[in-house]
């Protein structure tokens, strides 16, 4: 059977896609700020959940019209790409997005060209990502304040602070449900790698997208797992013990391997989390990593084989979460880490040692810790709410550290509105950097309308002021020095909220026919 399709053309195809992306937006800027309000959405079963993120409730609508959720989908991709990003800034994207949509939607039915339109746009972006970044400043003391502007959360923020401080800015951090009831820290021994599970069936928190496992054996092996036979063997060592969990980290798993674990999974019967851990053989990773689980080192190369492995040689863990990229092993069952870690120093207190940088990089890897936040709530929809926040807070607090941080509050926005120069462009090119330039005020007057403030009053107010760092707290509602009053944003989120929005909204600028199926006209 074939699907029709429906195919719309130029103007009448662009008001279509503007319904969507108004429908969409409205919904989502209604969050921002302080002030922001929060969205309910209809969950699983009709069991509804409460959020003010913007890419969560972006993700969560769709429209019956399919040409009009074309529109809803450009927006869904630019909030998605802010959050992959920068771990934030996703309805300032939006926000942004949908001024510059409308305004050059309307002057490309007036007669100005979309191309140029759109490279207007362009230009104009690359000359206020240049002005941000130089008014940015390092973060030094203010990582709480960015936490708890991300979070709108004081309480989340020096959570967030304190477990940075303590495992390092670059540190390892997980957020946890609890049984009590608050948000609390905890600091345990763990290790972290830049490598996530195997294949996207093995997830088991589909919200976060992440793989979790608790009280898990682990086996660790050197080598490539790729046959049926290999990865029943090593499952049927669990079995036996009547484990129906198990952790694998492997340079390789793959072919019937694989999918003899997805059978498994899907069938219930066995919940494997493979993870491919790349890493050459002559770093030591893969025996460093044993001794953290306090497993047997499952080598081909020293001859060992299946038959002669027991699961007394398997290792174990509290924990072991791992996302697409990077997994996380608390509290590995290893009972002699800190003597491999003596043995390591003592091979660089010796002369001439080759490659000490490497010996250096093994220490720190075995003397890792992992921060847990811990949160407790009344429902488990309050605690997934509270732990969306922390993970959003704790991503964009990074990001700050990383990048730098500009004022918040929309007004590095409003600040490049007022003194980036127009670049010099053909007539239509500047009607679409004007576009863009207008625009940079939409994120500010959106928190003015959330808070039932006077944006015009506020604006100018700012606009009068010599301090470049001078604004508007809208959560105690008066003037200050930005960086004195904490209200702050990392300057990639706003850079690229910018971004995004400028460049999905210049692709919807140039569309000139949308081609979409048409489920009421099917043809056998």
């Amino acid at each position: 059977m074939t699907v029709a399709k429906q195919i719309l053309y130029g103007e009448e195809a662009r008001k279509k896609l503007l319904i969507g992306v108004n429908k969409i937006s409205d919904a989502v800027r209604v969050t921002l700020g302080a002030k922001g309000k929060n969205v309910i959405l209809e969950g699983a079963h009709g069991v509804p959940s409460v959020t003010n993120d913007g890419v969560t409730i972006a993700k969560a609508i769709n429209v019956k019209d399919r040409v009009e959720n074309v529109g809803v989908e450009v927006i869904k991709q630019i909030a998605e790409n802010t959050n992959r990003d920068a771990g934030d800034g996703t309805t300032t994207a939006t926000i942004l997005a949908q001024r510059i949509i409308n305004e050059g939607l309307k002057m490309a039915a007036a007669g100005t060209s979309p191309r140029a339109l759109n490279r207007g746009i362009r230009e104009a972006s690359k000359k206020c990502v240049k002005y941000l970044e130089k008014i940015s400043r390092s973060v030094d003391d203010h990582i709480e304040n960015i936490a708890t502007i991300s979070a709108d959360s004081s309480e989340i923020g020096k959570v967030i602070a304190d477990v940075l401080n303590e495992v390092g800015f670059d540190g390892a951090v997980t957020v946890e449900s609890d049984e009590l009831f608050g948000i609390r820290k905890e600091i345990v021994e763990g290790v972290q790698f830049d490598e996530g599970y195997a294949a996207p069936f093995m997830i088991t928190d589909t919200a976060r997208m992440l793989s979790s496992f608790k009280d898990v054996p682990v086996f660790v092996t050197d080598a490539e797992i790729s046959s049926a036979e290999e990865i029943i063997k090593i499952m049927e060592l669990c079995a036996v013990k009547s484990k129906r969990e198990l952790v694998i980290i492997c340079e390789k798993i793959d072919g019937d391997a694989l999918k003899m674990a997805a059978i498994n999974g899907m069938n219930r019967q066995f919940k494997l989390l493979g993870i491919s851990a790349k890493y050459e053989k002559r770093e030591l990773f893969y025996e460093d990593l044993a001794f953290t689980v306090g497993a047997k080192l499952f080598s081909k190369d020293g001859g060992v084989t299946l038959d002669k492995f027991k699961f007394e040689d398997f290792g174990s863990a509290k924990q072991v979460i791992s996302t697409e990229d990077e997994t996380k092993i608390i509290q590995g069952g290893g009972k002699s880490v800190k003597n491999r870690i003596a043995d390591i120093r003592a091979l660089l207190k010796e002369a001439n040692v080759p490659n000490t940088a490497k010996l250096e990089r093994r220490i720190k890897f075995l003397s890792g810790e992992v921060g847990i936040i811990r949160v407790g709530a009344a429902s488990e929809l309050e605690a997934n709410q509270k732990k969306q926040k922390i993970e959003d807070a704790l991503n964009a607090t990074r990001v700050a550290i990383e990048s730098g941080i500009v004022p918040g509050g929309g007004v590095a926005l409003l600040r490049a509105q007022q003194e980036v120069k127009m670049p010099k462009l053909t007539d239509e090119e500047t009607i679409g950097a004007k576009i863009l330039f207008n625009a940079l005020d939409s994120p500010f007057r959106q928190l003015c309308e959330n808070a039932n403030a006077d944006a015009g009053i506020l604006i100018g107010e700012i606009r009068d002021s010599l301090d470049k760092y001078y604004g508007y707290d809208f959560k105690d509602m008066k003037f200050g020095n930005l960086f004195e009053l904490g209200v702050l944003d990392p300057v990639k989120v706003v850079i690229s909220a910018l971004q995004n929005a400028s460049s999905a909204a210049g692709m919807l600028l140039t569309t000139e026919c949308v081609v979409v199926e048409d489920k009421d006209n099917e043809n056998e």
